[in-house]
């Protein structure tokens, strides 16, 4: 019981120079850098305003750069800022599914899609 005691405080203390940070969007901030169609699909870069909080609690506003390739026809909901939720909803008068935006929430930056972002938490010791 000792010797995993004293694991789980070393495993602790490693860790304790790296901070829990997080990132969350503006949604109306996205906008397009490139945007090209072909026949086989399109190629995108956009970027998107984030506000991320350090450990530390200071909030830094970063844009973040998103580059995606969508093979075929897209879905609806491939391009959007990290962060973002929207739910698929059915309209009976149309008849047909469409994307309705429902909010967003905080994310990790490390796990973005963005380089921007995850250069902010390296810089910011984020885990």
């Amino acid at each position: 019981m000792n010797k995993f005691l004293l694991s789980v405080l070393l495993i602790s203390f490693s860790t304790s120079s790296f901070a829990s940070c997080f990132c969350k969007t503006n949604e109306t901030t996205k906008t397009y850098q490139e945007r090209n169609k072909t026949w086989y699909g399109m190629k995108v870069r956009y970027s998107c305003q984030y506000d991320c909080t350090n450990a530390k609690g200071e909030t830094e506003r970063i844009e973040g750069v998103h580059s995606k390739r969508i093979v075929g026809s897209e879905k609806g909901n491939e391009i959007i800022c990290d962060g973002t939720i929207y739910e698929e909803r059915y309209s009976s008068a149309t008849n047909w599914f469409y994307w309705q935006y429902v909010g967003n929430k905080s994310f990790n930056p490390q796990k973005s899609d963005s380089l921007t972002l995850k250069v902010w938490a390296e810089e910011n010791n984020c885990r």
